[in-house]
């Protein structure tokens, strides 16, 4: 159970973490989260943790033993986490953004991110992103002041180096 979710909300339901929300924190903090810890249903935005929760998230083990099925269960995730489409990716097709992701990522819901992306008329696409693209991470910087290491991360972009993702949001 995670302590931060039992001490401040006694009455509230927990819910087992969804595996998505154990591997983001596996990630972005390096902690491991066993299967069936439990959370609030405020920590979560969908199946993944909120910036607030993630960032409070702190490792109290500095080893953790795993049975078979653990190390079975831990691989499945990450390699169903690997499969899904990048968040840069998502921001290449509007249609294929909920409104939940694009607020949490940018600030903006849906129709607000579409509006400001409708004003950079003459931005183009280049061959390495989309105006919407360039305008997510931008944004999100704007939002988190996070590092490019961090944002690389964050958008599951891989092959760029951090000065070519400088140039994403640059580049006309």
């Amino acid at each position: 159970m995670l302590y931060f979710c039992f001490k401040n909300n006694l009455y509230v339901k927990l819910h087992v973490i969804p595996s998505e929300a154990r591997v983001q924190t596996m990630i972005s903090k390096s902690i491991f989260i066993p299967d069936q810890c439990r959370t609030c249903h405020l920590h979560l935005q969908g199946n993944r943790f909120k910036k607030e929760a993630l960032d409070f998230i702190g490792s109290f083990k500095n080893e953790v033993k795993l049975d078979s099925k653990s190390v079975k269960d831990l691989i499945s995730s990450l390699i169903e986490a690997a499969k899904k489409k990048s968040l840069f990716e998502d921001f290449a097709d509007l249609n294929s953004i909920d409104e939940e992701t694009c607020k949490e990522t940018t600030g903006f819901f849906k129709n607000e991110f579409e509006k400001i992306n409708d004003y950079l008329g003459e931005m183009k696409d280049s061959s390495i992103r989309t105006k919407s693209q360039a305008l997510a991470i931008y944004l999100f910087w704007l939002k988190t002041g996070l590092n490019q290491e961090a944002i690389k991360a964050h958008f599951r972009i891989e092959l760029l180096s951090c000065s070519q993702l400088n140039n994403v949001t640059t580049q006309n």
